[in-house]
């Protein structure tokens, strides 16, 4: 069995074909681990880091003072999720 969301229209349509929609079979595995990285995140301060200026992920580790490789990975699962953005 195959089971997917269905567009009532054509603006479900557009937004479903340029992934704008989270996709329920996966958003219902993930969420717990999503919304343990956006409280680990908030916690320690991601977000006001990254508020005001760009950080590299060793900038964001001494400014939130947690280590740099724990840093990168937080960025690093919020990234797709489309929470912060790597410029490089």
């Amino acid at each position: 069995m195959h089971i997917d969301l269905v567009p009532n229209s054509f603006i479900e349509r557009l937004a479903l074909s340029s992934n704008q929609v989270p996709s329920p079979r996966i958003m219902s595995q993930t969420s717990m681990l999503i919304a343990r990285a956006l409280m680990a995140a908030s916690k320690l301060g991601i977000f006001e880091a990254l508020s005001n200026s760009t950080l590299s992920a060793d900038e964001v580790a001494a400014k939130c003072e947690i280590i740099p490789e724990g840093a990168e990975t937080l960025l690093e699962a919020l990234q797709p999720l489309g929470y912060v953005k790597r410029l490089s």
